[in-house]
């Protein structure tokens, strides 16, 4: 059985040779909350952390 992504709006399978987590946040208990998503979902938060940095450092 194949595993999808985690990530809401996102139904692409997850890599299973190497599971990608990133961290949530989640209101209802006010924590970050880990989540497995796809390859795509990955990088894309990755590159929005990125660009937050380099936003700050200005």
């Amino acid at each position: 059985m194949k595993e999808q992504c985690q990530n809401k709006d996102c139904s692409n399978e997850l890599n299973f040779m190497d599971k990608k987590r990133i961290y949530v946040f989640d209101e209802s208990i006010g924590d970050e909350l880990a989540i497995f998503v796809c390859d795509e979902c990955y990088k894309k938060n990755k590159q929005e952390e990125n660009d937050i940095d380099w936003d700050q450092s200005v």
